[in-house]
């Protein structure tokens, strides 16, 4: 039996259908799920989260200047919290 979930990109909100043996229990699962599916995982330790991105150029565009991800996501527009209000 597989398991399906749809990651979301955490700078466009952009989802992708991905089906598995099992629902990812940790961090490292869900990042390497998003990879093998051509979307972009990557682990922040800083934080102790997984984030998941469409494109490196969206990946990069989370990051400060130091190279740490955002606390919170600036999303597309450049506004806090995706544009949502």
């Amino acid at each position: 039996m597989t398991e399906r979930i749809s990651p979301v990109c955490w700078h466009c909100g952009a989802a992708q259908a991905i089906e598995g043996p099992h629902r990812p229990r940790f961090a490292f699962e869900l990042a390497a799920m998003a990879n093998d599916a051509g979307m972009k995982g990557f682990l922040d330790g800083r934080c102790g989260r997984a984030l998941v991105f469409c494109s490196v150029e969206h990946a990069k565009a989370e990051m400060t200047k130091q190279g740490q991800f955002r606390a919170y996501p600036r999303g597309a527009k450049g506004v806090q919290g995706g544009g949502e209000s």
